[in-house]
């Protein structure tokens, strides 16, 4: 009799305990604005460090990071081609936090591309040690076969159609 009532009393307390558990987590939520334009930053990273915890913003700049307690957090906010934010942020219960990414700008020098074209003749072509063959277009003109015809008649080339 005594070791129903302790399992009972038991059942209960956890029952009671539970919704505290989830009492005690902690959001952090806020939004990531570009702070030039004022316009929301899509895709930002908003990453807690101490609790290995984030989330990318959507595409309206909103994030929301649950926690497994209240306390104080370094936040740590990047995206490509803005400059990385780190800002201990207090969180108790549900906090709400905005940041503000500013460009990241970084001046290059010069950028020299260099191309060469070497043309060959078809008669160097034709000279080499790979198989070549050359298609006459004259030849070819007033045929109503199509281009994968043409090409399947060429030795060594097959032309599947998928």
């Amino acid at each position: 009799m005594l070791y129903r009532k302790g399992k009972l009393i038991l059942a209960i307390m956890g029952i009671c305990c539970v919704p505290m558990l989830s009492w005690a987590q902690a959001f952090l939520s806020g939004r990531v604005i570009d702070k030039k334009t004022n316009e929301p930053v899509a895709g930002a990273s908003v990453y807690i460090r101490e609790s290995q915890t984030g989330d990318n913003t959507d595409e309206k700049g909103l994030y929301k990071i649950k926690l497994s307690q209240s306390g104080t957090y370094l936040v740590e906010v990047s995206f490509i081609g803005y400059k990385t934010i780190k800002q201990s942020v207090p969180v108790d219960g549900s906090t709400t936090k905005n940041f503000l990414l500013e460009e990241s700008s970084k001046v290059l020098n010069e950028v020299l591309v260099k191309a060469s074209v070497q043309q060959a003749e078809i008669n160097q072509i034709r000279k080499s040690p790979m198989a070549v063959t050359v298609v006459d277009g004259a030849k070819l003109r007033g045929r109503s076969s199509g281009i994968e015809e043409i090409l399947s008649r060429t030795s060594g080339l097959k032309v599947r159609k998928s």
